[in-house]
């Protein structure tokens, strides 16, 4: 299969999440796109590009309970251009989120809801938090968690 992912990463655990995802998926014999939404223009991807995609991604942070400005801007972008148009492409959502993806994936749905596009799988990824360490007593209690945790992104990175 041809699967192309969109993402927003501003800390990096979402990009670092797709980048496991994209790992996997490779191993299974798929052909996989990975684009970072930061400064990319929509009309780069034209509807026979999409259309050569079977599957669409779009993977972001849960920022505030909720999606980040930027990538619900995007796909606002893109439902309003490819819902016009017969694509056949099949929809992903990877939400990567630290304490809990409040409204993340329920503001997506609204958004595809309205248009003739089809979300058919999303996936919540809890990764470590951002947060500074001295105002996080739980992660100082648990000792070396931070440490374990960059040391095996960094092995699988």
């Amino acid at each position: 299969m041809k699967i192309l992912t969109f993402y927003f990463s501003g800390i990096g655990n979402t990009k670092w999440v797709i980048h496991q995802l994209d790992i996997l998926l490779k191993k299974q014999g798929h052909t996989i796109t990975v684009v970072a939404i930061e400064n990319l223009n929509i009309d780069e991807y034209a509807n026979d590009t999409i259309n050569s995609f079977d599957y669409i991604g779009f993977a972001y942070h849960i920022y505030g309970a909720n999606i980040p400005r930027i990538m619900l801007n995007y796909i606002n972008k893109f439902t309003h251009k490819m819902n016009n148009n017969s694509i056949s492409t099949k929809l992903f959502f990877v939400n990567a989120f630290a304490y809990v993806n409040g409204h993340g994936i329920f503001e997506t749905k609204k958004i595809i809801n309205a248009t003739s596009l089809k979300i058919i799988a999303y996936v919540n990824v809890k990764m470590p938090n951002s947060a500074p360490i001295k105002s996080n007593k739980k992660i100082i209690s648990i000792g070396n968690f931070d440490e374990k945790i960059i040391r095996n992104a960094e092995k699988n990175y």
